[in-house]
């Protein structure tokens, strides 16, 4: 896949991770890594501590672990905290951001200054992570796929959080309500009012990305399948099931009040965004059911390349790209398809695999890696020999050394 092939011209605003310094976090004691290359390879056997690297670069972005992990595990055993310190470059302006975690409570600062707030800190450095896990969003729960929009919604508009986290106090009010021997309606028609505004405005900019990823992410399908493909993404409504007309909120509160009987039997809110699904289909097939796990691993990581270039032509800013456990989850033409496609950009990817065969898959002129041992980091120079400067596979694994 090449530029011409895709978008024409794909600059933006540069925006960098400069370094990161970890401490006491999972398995890693203490480490330092400088990325003055656009793409750099963690790289070394399993359970050694490449992921964890990952997980806090990721922590930068949203604050939460693309694991959906808990905070004290984050922490080393033998730790009483985590720290995470890093510089970020938006252009040529420098942000110096530190993370710190204990089992009490996580603090931020940015620039030597307290965040007091989420919102001041969360989306100022997006990123997009792509994860073994991915392959089954098609397949799994809905609300694994609700998360996927909404996330790629926060990229654009940070917003998007605070009014879904409101949306769901509401809701849980409305729930508990619900559950009452006599409920106050008064109280009831308050939260309703809420939910339907709120509701309103999630789905229609769950709809709205939901357009602009299939039509992102069937360009960029193309090329990395390599054929003819083609995306569709199904939104299905939480509010009016068999209804596609846009969504509003008097629409959303004329169904909450029609299923109070039925919310009140069950003892949940049945309508809303907080329901809501998409399925995608590939070439006129579900699939989730059709999908081969070759297609099912392009489309995830179209989707997630989707991301990236909605975020890249609307906020001129490309977001960095967290690829975990790559070699185990695309083949090697789609490997080659996928590199080729991202050197024609100007986004910072940080990648992981178990040897080191794709780091030279990468521009030469802008690549590094690490050897990943037991929670250290040693990085790695081509030198003088070049390519074969460094082994291609971790020792031990019996595959020859060349590429």
């Amino acid at each position: 896949m090449t530029a011409s092939e895709t978008t024409p011209d794909r600059s933006s605003t540069p925006f960098r991770l400069e370094w990161i310094r970890i401490a006491g976090f999972r398995n890693i004691e203490t480490a330092e890594l400088s990325f003055d290359a656009r793409f750099t390879l963690l790289f070394g056997d399993n359970a050694m501590g490449k992921t964890n690297a990952l997980e806090a670069v990721g922590l930068l972005g949203d604050l939460r672990s693309f694991r959906n992990a808990k905070r004290r595990s984050l922490i080393a055993t033998d730790a009483e905290e985590a720290r995470i310190r890093a510089r970020l470059l938006d252009g040529d302006l420098p942000y110096d951001a530190a993370i710190r975690l204990d089992a009490r409570q996580r603090t931020v600062e940015m620039n030597g200054k307290a965040v007091t707030r989420n919102r001041e800190f969360v989306g100022r450095f997006p990123m997009i992570v792509f994860t073994p896990e991915d392959i089954g969003l098609p397949k799994g729960p809905p609300e694994d796929r609700r998360r996927f929009l909404d996330r790629a919604v926060f990229l654009l508009r940070p917003s998007h959080l605070s009014r879904l986290t409101e949306y769901r106090r509401y809701l849980q009010r409305r729930n508990l309500l619900l559950r009452e021997p006599n409920p106050d309606r008064n109280l009831m028609a308050v939260y309703d009012g809420r939910l339907s505004e709120l509701g309103a405005e999630l789905e229609r900019d769950r709809r709205y990305m939901a357009g602009l990823l299939e039509r992102e992410a069937n360009r960029i399908l193309r090329g990395v399948s390599g054929g003819g493909e083609t995306l569709r993404l199904r939104y299905r409504s939480g509010t009016d099931r068999k209804d596609d007309a846009p969504p509003t909120a008097e629409r959303l509160a004329a169904r909450l009040k029609a299923a109070w009987e039925a919310d009140r039997r069950r003892g949940f809110t049945s309508r809303g965004p907080h329901a809501d699904d998409w399925t995608a289909e590939l070439s006129g097939h579900p699939a989730a059911s059709h999908a081969s796990q070759g297609q099912l691993r392009s489309l995830a990581v179209s989707l997630k390349i989707a991301k990236m270039e909605i975020v890249r032509q609307r906020r001129n800013m490309t977001p960095i790209l967290l690829i975990d456990d790559l070699s185990s989850e695309l083949d090697e033409r789609r490997r080659e398809r996928l590199f080729a496609y991202l050197s024609d950009g100007d986004g910072q990817v940080l990648l992981t695999a178990t040897g080191a065969k794709p780091y030279f898959w990468l521009p030469e002129s802008d690549r590094l890696a690490y050897r990943v041992e037991n929670g250290t980091f040693r990085r790695l120079e081509e030198g003088a020999a070049g390519r074969r400067s460094f082994p291609v596979f971790p020792p031990g694994t019996g595959e020859e050394a060349g590429p």
